[in-house]
């Protein structure tokens, strides 16, 4: 659900991008908008057409010795220009700017203007793209933190055989389990699972993971298995 869409500048995409960021400060997207590098759509045509040319059937019917030495000699003038079009992209990857969420960042290379909430430091586009899309990422799964446990996911079909008293061993940190091996009522990750199970029909393995896969949970399926085994072996889930 969260996304990054890329735009040339000067584009009516590139200006749809501005807009959308100015007006929905909620949206689950990062725009970034790169300018277009002199001469690279000339570059890049003339270097696909001298990699063609050796195939090309009408060049082949007509070729002779002295065309088919030109077209050898034009490899150099390829390699040429693949080194500059690799140039102009790299160049283009690390300015532009920047749109999430009503924030503006112009990047250039190392420096950036920014404008919207906060101030920035001077850094490349790179960077401000990874803190744009980890902001974003927070706000569309913002109760993934209450799921983050620290599990083993190999111990979910263990905690359906092992003795009552040796199931909180298998992964303390999860504060899933009692020391006398029963669930947690209040544990978030089981309230939720027995409220979506109870209000919904769609309640099969697949159902359940891909529900608390998506925002706002973003919950992994072992961290569900895990929970719904815990909750079968203390009898607090059946399985119809």
């Amino acid at each position: 659900p969260v996304q990054l869409r890329i735009a040339l500048e000067g584009t009516s995409s590139a200006q749809r991008m501005a807009d959308e960021s100015a007006s929905n400060l909620e949206a689950p997207v990062v725009s970034w908008v790169v300018p277009i590098q002199p001469r690279l759509t000339e570059r890049l045509r003339r270097a696909i057409a001298i990699k063609k040319l050796p195939e090309d059937e009408e060049f082949r019917r007509v070729a002779t010795d002295r065309t088919r030495r030109e077209a050898r000699n034009l490899e150099e003038e390829e390699s040429t220009l693949r080194q500059e079009i690799d140039k102009n992209i790299a160049s283009a990857l690390q300015r532009g700017t920047v749109y999430w969420a009503g924030n503006t960042v112009e990047t250039n290379g190392g420096n950036n203007r920014r404008s919207g909430r906060g101030a920035g430091q001077a850094v490349a586009a790179k960077t401000k793209i990874e803190e744009a899309l980890r902001d974003r990422i927070a706000v569309a799964y913002h109760r993934f933190a209450e799921g983050d446990c620290q599990f083993n996911p190999a111990n979910v079909d263990k905690v359906l055989t092992a003795p009552p008293g040796d199931r909180e061993r298998l992964d303390p940190d999860m504060g899933l389990i009692t020391p006398d091996g029963h669930v947690h009522g209040n544990h978030v990750v089981v309230e939720e699972l027995t409220s979506y199970l109870k209000r919904s029909t769609k309640t099969s393995g697949q159902d359940v993971t891909t529900h608390f896969s998506q925002p706002p949970f973003g919950w992994p399926p072992d961290l569900l298995r895990y929970v719904a085994a815990a909750m079968f072996v203390d009898g607090k889930l059946s399985v119809v």
